[in-house]
Formats: C-alpha cells, structure tokens, sequence
C-alpha cells in the first residue's frame, strides 16, 4: 500500500472513477467487465502494489456488498 491517508485515497479513488466513466462514456449494458476495468484501474492507482490475497479480499468484499443490495445475501 502507498503511503496515502486511506480515508483520503478512497475519496480521491471514488472521484476518479467518476471522472474516467463520465469522460469515457462507456456503455455497460451486457460487459460489465469493463466497469470493473474501470474499477479496478482507478482502485490500483491508489492503493498500489496489491497482492493476489488482497484482490481476493476485495472480490470477496465485493460480492458481499452486491449480495446485501441484490436480495442473494
């Protein structure tokens, strides 16, 4: 992990991501792989150098935070 103040990278990482979606205008109606590019690209850049367990962690954390908003949790 860098050496950002991680309450800071993550509003810094949520407005990022909000600058490339608007400034790419992507469409993601069927490939959501390419939200998560999106994602993960500006998620990288903040918290840099993950291992494989991390991005586990996240996917797992991720899942579970759809779930709770998809009625599968």
């Amino acid at each position: 992990m860098n050496d950002y103040n991680l309450p800071y990278s993550l509003n810094y990482c949520a407005r990022l991501l909000a600058r490339e979606l608007t400034e790419k205008h992507i469409w993601y109606e069927g490939d959501m792989a390419d939200l998560g590019n999106e994602v993960g690209y500006c998620l990288g850049q903040v918290i840099q150098n993950l291992t494989e367990d991390q991005i586990t962690d996240f996917m797992h954390g991720l899942q579970h935070g759809i779930s709770l908003t998809n009625g599968t949790h």
